[in-house]
Formats: structure tokens, sequence, C-alpha cells
């Protein structure tokens, strides 16, 4: 009877263990769950400068018929939302980097992850 103690408890430990260490892991951004990520795009380099040279304009992509990207009002997630820019949205790019500051068809200025608007 003792064994079979000792196994439960064996058990019992290991699942709490393995229950702390997944709430350890820090949990997505906001802006990663609202987006509906793509992969990761390797040609991100490329796309910027394809965007310089055709102009300074991009699309919404997220990779998703349906998805949608936060216009923010700083270059982070920590900034306030603006707007929610459903996929294919056009943009003026107005400053490139990773974070892009654009304007909107009505005139609304913010800013969008750079891999969300090719």
């Amino acid at each position: 009877m003792k064994n079979q103690y000792t196994k439960l408890f064996a058990i019992a430990g290991l699942a709490l263990l393995l229950i702390s260490c997944s709430l350890l892991n820090p949990s997505l951004a906001s802006d990663q769950i609202l987006e509906n990520p793509a992969p990761p795009d390797k040609s991100a380099n490329l796309a910027r400068s394809v965007l310089s040279i055709q102009g300074h304009y991009c699309s919404v992509e997220t990779g998703y018929a349906d998805g949608f990207v936060n216009l923010r009002d700083g270059a982070s997630v920590t900034f306030q939302v603006l707007l929610v820019l459903p996929e294919k949205t056009r943009l003026e790019v107005l400053e490139e980097g990773n974070w892009l500051k654009v304007k909107t068809e009505t005139g609304v200025v913010g800013y969008i992850n750079a891999r969300y608007c090719k």
C-alpha cells in the first residue's frame, strides 16, 4: 500500500511541476492573438526594400482571409489601439522600421507591425 502512495505522490508531483512550468511561460501578447499571426516571413527585409521602390503604400496581410491588425498610437503593443484594420486595408507608409508609421485612407495616423503590411 505504501508503494501505491509513493507512485501517486510522484505522479502528483510531476503534474504539479508541469502545470507550474506552463504558468511560468510568458503568454502571447494581445496583438499576437488579435492579429492572427502569420508564420515569420524570411523575406521581410526584401519586402521593405520593395515597399520603398514601389512607393509609400502597403496592404495589411496577416495570412488569414478574415485577419485583422491593430493600428496603434505608438510603436509597441503597449500603446492604445486606435483602429482594427481588416485584411487588405491599404495604408500610406510615412516612416519605415520594425513598426511602420502609417496613415489610413480616412486620415488616421498610427503604427502597425511591419510584418503585417506588405
